[in-house]
């Protein structure tokens, strides 16, 4: 990667102006810093991930680590549900606010989120831990105890609270801490610490429990914690030392403005990440241990592949409503669909690995017995190449005032995916369940994809002249004495 001094074209923009306007200067260089730690962060999550999933595949039982890939869904679910959207509340309403110079109005803002989100955050992460103890193992292929339970319960408190760290942070433009901070599954930060605890049992060929696991899973999520928090009160103090009388302010902000800006995007967010996950939870129901664990593994390749946009949203989202609510609509499609360039090629390249030798990737990662699933992971590639090509038209929707035709298109695709999923499941085994997960959430895009140009009026796309979105060098300039 060419270093941010050489770049003339940011990842998003065409080339800079030298006589732009400040907010303009100012904006590029926050997108620059974004992509930049997006690729950081995107670089160390799915390293992180992928050595955490690959470890434990090698430790564990097939049976066992099928269990581990269904608790790792549940967790980031749940999460999303115990924000209540106050993820993407806080985000836009302190990028819009800094936009317009109202910092008495941020800082109200931040103040109710915090108190809503601690009231949802707690009763969500309880009601985990009493439905996993009653229900529990009438889905896990294990026994389900409350030692079990209660240690779901909290990490989807601890994924919770980090990720509404990270999102505030996002809105203050703090992109190094929050894009390694961000990450349904803890972050690249946490999962870093995680994959290092995990490394000394497996190097000492040592027997651990499933408990055990996750009970490291929540130390490493609690070890980052204090330097989120001290981040967000040094930005706090920064950024809103203008904010006057906030104790009084707190009337720019009612509760239920931010749950009518939070309660729809949650919908969005559990939908779109039900539809992403659902077909491995179909899988639990339909197969026996050994098979899930085999699609399982399938499933957690593509899904570690598809990251790669997740972390390019992070660098992008906080600029959604800020062009959008100035009308720049040009720039806004420019940023996405150099959003979407600069993610396709690691992903696309990663994708035609898989294509090529699903076998190779499965035994060199999972071991030989993940070889079976070779097939599986091949139809599940081809679908990821059309997600990946569309770009992040959910999120534009959703970050420009549009949650609840996401809401609706996300709600479709999760019916059909739960109906037609479990039918091709139950008759045609996993080979027909990645087919039909694959072309439902393929056409889901599409859709999205469409939407967004028809209603928001930008394309999301990965651009046909890609090439044109790269970091490129600036020419030298030609000088001559005299």
């Amino acid at each position: 990667m060419a270093k941010p001094s050489d770049d003339d074209r940011l990842e998003i923009q065409a080339s800079a102006d030298a006589a732009a306007p400040e907010p303009d200067r100012l904006l590029r260089r926050r997108l620059i810093s974004g992509g930049i730690w997006a690729a950081i962060g995107r670089a160390c999550g799915v390293a992180a991930l992928l050595g955490i999933h690959v470890v434990l595949a090698r430790i564990l039982e097939p049976t066992v680590f099928g269990a581990f890939i269904l608790i790792a869904s549940v967790i980031p679910t749940a999460s999303l549900a115990a924000m209540a959207g106050l993820n993407r509340a806080v985000l836009r309403l302190v990028s819009e606010g800094l936009a317009r110079g109202e910092a008495a109005r941020v800082a109200s803002g931040l103040q109710r989120t915090g108190k809503l989100a601690a009231v949802s955050i707690v009763v969500v992460a309880v009601a985990v831990v009493f439905g996993m103890a009653a229900w529990g193992e009438r889905w896990l292929p294990i026994s389900v105890g409350l030692p079990l339970a209660s240690l779901i319960g909290i990490l989807v408190l601890l994924v919770a609270a980090q990720q509404l760290l990270a999102e505030a942070l996002r809105g203050f433009h703090e992109m190094r801490l929050s894009n390694l901070l961000a990450g349904q599954n803890g972050g690249p930060l946490a999962n870093l610490v995680f994959l290092g605890m995990l490394l000394a049992p497996a190097l000492l060929a040592a027997p651990i429990t499933l408990e055990a696991i996750l009970l490291l899973n929540a130390v490493a999520l609690l070890s980052v914690m204090p330097a989120a928090a001290w981040v967000m009160r040094k930005q706090i103090r920064a950024q809103l030392a203008g904010a006057s009388d906030i104790a009084n302010a707190t009337q720019y902000y009612a509760y239920r403005d931010l749950l009518d800006v939070g309660l729809p995007a949650m919908g969005v967010q559990v939908l779109a990440f039900l539809t992403s996950q659902c077909d491995i939870w179909i899988a639990a129901g339909a197969f026996s241990g050994n098979d899930l664990a085999l699609f399982g593994a399938a499933r957690r390749i593509i899904l570690l592949l598809g990251i790669a946009l997740l972390l390019a949203n992070r660098a992008v989202v906080s600029s959604i409503p800020y062009l959008h609510v100035q009308g720049r609509r040009d720039e806004l499609q420019r940023m996405l669909q150099g959003a979407a360039a600069l993610v396709a090629l690691p992903t696309v390249a990663g994708l035609l690995v898989l294509l090529l030798a699903p076998q190779s990737v499965l035994g060199l990662l999972f071991g030989d017995f993940y070889r079976e699933a070779s097939t599986v992971l091949v139809v599940l590639a081809v679908g990821q190449i059309v997600n990946v090509w569309t770009g992040t038209c959910g999120l534009t929707l959703s970050m420009t005032g549009h949650d609840r035709i996401s809401l609706i298109v996300n709600l479709a695709t999760a019916a059909l995916l739960f109906g037609l999923g479990w039918v091709a499941a139950t008759e045609h085994g996993p080979l027909g369940l990645a087919i039909v997960s694959s072309t439902i959430i393929a056409a889901r895009n599409v859709v999205l994809w469409f939407l967004a140009r028809l209603i928001v009026g930008v394309w999301t796309h990965v651009p046909f002249r890609f090439w044109q979105y790269l970091p490129q060098r600036k020419p030298r300039r030609l000088t001559t004495n005299g």
